[in-house]
């Protein structure tokens, strides 16, 4: 059985259930593929709660230590965060509440361009320094079932370089797939290979 196959069964047994849980951390960890595949998976789409942006700097605060931000990073992941999302960033960012957040990154795949609105926003209003806007990118190689000129955008990658600093992290299943990684062209950008097993497939996201 082929990785993506067995990753989507786990998932689809699971998903048969899905009306008898109630929350996201009542959900079985899969033994394969991304651990948060409620997130994007509509079969789940019921555990997802509508918030409002005050809403989610509470939900956010509440969770930090002080009740406020002090040396916390925010990491902003997925599913993919570029996509369908970027509209409301600068309105979040801009909350009273997360003025004094020092340290942002976006988790992506390296394919969705910023658009106009956002990226004036990094340009203008974004004022912690380069350094402490992050995108981590990682690309999704072929075991993903994504074509190649669908998955690799380099051209987009440059872009979020304009807004800050940017790292590739290629998750792999196997030393030969480590080669792989290694020998592509990536330009300037510093690479991390990550290597991923049955054992720690939650990391896989």
């Amino acid at each position: 059985m082929s990785p993506i196959f067995a990753i989507a069964v786990e998932r689809d047994i699971i998903a048969q259930h899905a009306d008898q849980y109630k929350e996201y951390k009542s959900l079985p960890l899969v033994n394969t593929g991304c651990d948060s595949y409620a997130s994007w998976d509509v079969r789940f789409k019921h555990l997802s709660p509508l918030l409002t942006i005050d809403g989610i700097v509470d939900a956010i605060l509440r969770m930090l230590p002080h009740g406020k931000w002090t040396s916390e990073h925010l990491v902003i992941t997925g599913g993919e965060p570029l996509l369908g999302w970027q509209k409301a960033y600068p309105t979040l960012l801009s909350h009273s509440g997360m003025v004094d957040l020092q340290e942002l990154t976006f988790e992506t795949n390296g394919t969705q361009e910023l658009i106009p609105e956002f990226s004036e926003y990094l340009k203008t209003h974004w004022r912690k320094g380069w350094d402490r806007l992050t995108f981590s990118v990682s690309p999704k190689l072929s075991v993903s079932g994504e074509r190649w000129e669908d998955a690799i955008k380099p051209e987009i990658v440059l872009q979020y370089e304009e807004h800050g600093y940017v790292y590739l992290k290629f998750v792999v299943a196997s030393e030969r797939r480590c080669s792989r990684s290694r020998t592509g062209r990536y330009g300037i950008f510093q690479c991390w290979i990550q290597r991923s097993s049955i054992s720690n497939a939650r990391r896989w996201c």
